[in-house]
């Protein structure tokens, strides 16, 4: 997969990755994945408590041929910049040191947060501004309470079973395709920050709140033995127990996040992350693979919903046609037909050779558009 953006040191400098990263970035905005304060990271290979993200601009504004001056290197510890004279980037006389506060993603703190918790992680998508597909599988802030919301122009949602400290969706986000087999083949996990201690931010701005999530993470539970075997070990570092070491306010863990790759936040957007040498390449397939699934999953649940109301049972109507009683005898959730254990392991497997075949056709249709910089 993307060895050539992370591992391979002996091909790959870290002026390609910073080309890579912009590039990256190129791509998502394409998707229209990085509207907002949206921002996709990546480790330092050099230096693991360090990682590279795009400046605080429109990626039109980034330019590829320059990607050096497009982007920061901040530190994982407390998401600062990394002073000039320690940097890996050129010493070059113009670059200011620090950078403007302007200059500094929001958010920077969920990338930070996340690379100390999980040393396996090596690129983080944050999506800030929740894509509307992405929106039913969000989650309000209690479970009477779904009227509006202060956060990232998403409204609150109605899909409330639980309380804000251990939300749960009524509509789960899973695989009804291989192209999002490996990113949902464990169930994304929730996170409110309305349950937050301190003060409320739905921006997430803080190192606090950026704990909380990365914590949630960590605490993520599936099905019984639902692909723990085939995913512990398909990357370095492996997908383990759901959190039982884990330790809140930032504590590093032993492994990466508890088998899932994506996180919800309810009324903001979500998180993907790569492991090992998936790197940039992986994760950007697979957010455009998860939020293009989660419109299949929309569309699903659309027809369930036709064919329940088309199959009712015991039917009454009254003189204008209009249905007095009935049972309603639909499917259900469950029968979209999800894809089981053994189908979502055989797209794990098919993974890497269709991250490389879709990352250059991307890159070219990016490419093409005219509006984003050499």
């Amino acid at each position: 997969m993307s060895t050539g953006y992370f591992h391979n040191r002996t091909k790959t400098y870290l002026d390609d990755l910073w080309t890579g990263l912009v590039t990256a970035s190129h791509i998502l905005h394409h998707h229209s994945l990085l509207p907002d304060a949206s921002n996709i990271s990546v480790r330092n290979p050099d230096n693991p408590d360090s990682f590279f993200i795009p400046r605080s601009a429109s990626p039109v504004q980034l330019s590829a041929s320059s990607a050096a001056s497009a982007l920061l290197e901040l530190n994982i510890s407390d998401a600062n910049p990394v002073p000039r004279t320690s940097s890996s980037f050129p010493d070059d006389a113009e670059r200011p040191d620090p950078p403007p506060e302007d200059c500094l993603p929001a958010e920077r703190h969920i990338h930070a947060s996340l690379y100390a918790r999980f040393p396996a992680l090596t690129s983080i998508l944050h999506i800030c501004a929740c894509p509307p597909t992405l929106t039913p599988f969000l989650i309000s802030a209690s479970p009477t309470s779904t009227s509006s919301s202060s956060s990232s122009s998403t409204p609150h949602i109605p899909f409330t079973t639980t309380s804000p400290a251990d939300p749960t969706p009524l509509l789960p986000l899973r695989p009804l395709t291989l192209h999002a087999s490996s990113a949902l083949a464990a169930p994304a996990p929730l996170f409110d920050p309305s349950a937050l201690a301190s003060a409320h931010d739905p921006f997430l701005r803080s190192k606090a709140a950026a704990d909380a999530l990365a914590a949630r993470f960590a605490r993520a539970e599936t099905s019984a033995g639902f692909l723990a075997g085939k995913l512990r070990g398909a990357w370095a570092g492996g997908f383990g127990a759901s959190g039982a070491g884990a330790q809140d306010g930032g504590a590093k863990e032993a492994e990466a996040p508890a088998r899932s790759v994506v996180l919800l936040a309810k009324g903001h957007g979500g998180v993907v992350v790569s492991c090992a040498d998936g790197g940039l390449e992986e994760v950007c397939w697979r957010g455009v693979g998860v939020v293009e699934e989660a419109g299949r999953v929309r569309e699903g649940v659309a027809v369930v919903g036709a064919v329940g109301e088309r199959g009712m049972g015991g039917k009454k109507w009254d003189g204008e046609g209009k249905l007095k009683e009935g049972r309603v005898m639909g499917v259900g959730v469950e029968g979209l037909g999800w894809l089981g254990e053994k189908e979502c392991a055989e797209g794990l497997s098919m993974e890497g050779e269709r991250v490389r075949m879709w990352w250059e056709e991307w890159r070219q249709r990016a490419s093409r558009e005219g509006i984003y910089g050499g």
